[in-house]
């Protein structure tokens, strides 16, 4: 699956760090913030899968989700 949107996009530091659970663009550190990727990424590794970070074609953020065929549930 993948999901891009036409926003700022996330410049070096942000791309290495917007999947860290806690971290967000959205308010201070340790505000309840940050869990909604770090969430994703949980799932699809327990899943045998994967998440990555480029620049979407609309200009902003996009993250694939990737999942192995055939994973156990």
């Amino acid at each position: 699956m993948r999901v891009g949107d036409s926003g700022p996009g996330l410049d070096a530091d942000a791309a290495e760090r917007v999947l860290d659970r806690g971290w967000t663009t959205k308010a201070e550190p340790g505000t309840g913030r940050g869990l909604g990727l770090a969430l994703v990424v949980q799932v699809a590794r327990k899943h045998d899968g994967d998440v990555t970070v480029a620049r979407s074609t609309l200009g902003g953020a996009e993250f694939t989700v990737t999942l192995r065929a055939g994973a156990a549930s």
